[in-house]
């Protein structure tokens, strides 16, 4: 069983190198569709921070 966990946390611990990998695979194009949508994203939440201080 110890194997099982072992395991779990060898693809938990390689996820941010896999992670990086991609992001260094995108195009020029790609690169702009991810920061379009972490600006969206980050626009939507400030708008519901906001909206709860109301």
């Amino acid at each position: 069983m110890s194997s099982f966990f072992e395991s779990i946390y060898y693809r938990a611990a390689d996820v941010p190198g896999q992670t990086w990998e991609w992001f260094n695979g995108l195009n020029r194009e790609e690169w702009l569709v991810v920061l379009a949508i972490t600006f969206a994203s980050g626009f939507v939440a400030l708008l519901g921070f906001q909206a709860n201080r109301l």
